[in-house]
C-alpha cells in the first residue's frame, strides 16, 4: 500500500478525518507500517484544495513493561520520557506521527485531535491506552505558509499508559486514532 494519501477539501471549515493506525509492542517487536483508513469531507475546486500526506506513523518503539508498567510519552518533536518500571529497547526508535499539509498560502488550519485511543493486544488479551495527544502547533493551529510547494508538516506525539504484565502481557498492540484538519 502507498503511505502517502493525498486529499481535497476546500470552503470553509472543511474537514479530513484521518484513521491513522499505529502499532506498540513489548519484547523485540517489528513495527512495520500499517495500513492507514482516511475519509474525506467534503470536495471542491482545484483553486482551494488542500492535500494532507500522512509520512511517519505514531509509534512507543520496543519495550519491555518491567514490573508496575508506567507511561511512555512521545513529544511532537520526537522526545521520548518514560515513568515507571517500563524498559525501552534500542532495536525500534519511538517517533510522533507526521502529517504534511499542503494547501494556498495564509489559510487558517485548526487540528483536532482525539481525547484518547484504545490499543488492542494481538491475541485480544488486553488494552493499553493514548491520551495526552499534543501538536506541535500552538493552540493547534496554524496559518499555511508562503512559497512553493506550500508544504506544512503537523507532528503528533502522545501518552501510553502501561501496566504490568499480568494486565498487560508481551507482544503486538495496535490500534487507531483519527485527525481532522479544518480550515478556513
Amino acid at each position: 500500500m502507498n503511505k502517502y494519501l493525498k486529499f481535497y477539501t476546500a470552503k470553509k471549515k472543511n474537514r479530513v478525518r484521518f484513521y491513522f493506525t499505529f502499532a506498540v509492542g513489548m519484547g523485540i517487536v517489528d513495527i512495520p507500517f500499517t495500513e492507514i483508513q482516511a475519509q474525506v469531507a467534503s470536495f471542491s475546486s482545484p483553486s482551494s484544495q488542500m492535500e494532507v500526506y500522512v509520512t511517519q506513523q505514531l509509534s512507543f518503539g520496543s519495550f519491555s513493561n518491567g514490573t508496575l508498567g508506567g507511561e511512555i510519552t512521545i513529544s511532537p518533536q520526537g522526545i521520548l520520557s518514560v515513568n515507571g518500571s517500563i524498559i525501552i529497547f534500542p532495536d525500534v526508535t519511538p517517533t510522533p506521527a507526521i502529517f504534511e499539509v499542503k494547501s494556498t498560502p495564509n489559510r487558517i488550519v485548526h487540528i483536532i485531535l482525539p481525547t484518547h485511543a484504545t490499543l488492542t493486544h494481538s491475541k485480544g488479551k488486553a488494552n493499553m491506552t493514548v491520551t495526552d495527544f499534543t501538536s506541535d502547533k500552538a493552540n493547534n493551529a496554524f496559518v499555511t505558509v508562503r512559497g512553493n510547494p506550500f508544504i506544512n508538516p503537523v507532528n503528533v506525539g502522545g501518552k501510553l499508559k502501561v501496566q504490568s504484565s499480568s494486565i498487560n502481557p508481551p507482544g503486538k498492540y495496535t490500534g487507531t486514532f483519527s485527525v481532522i484538519f479544518a480550515y478556513e
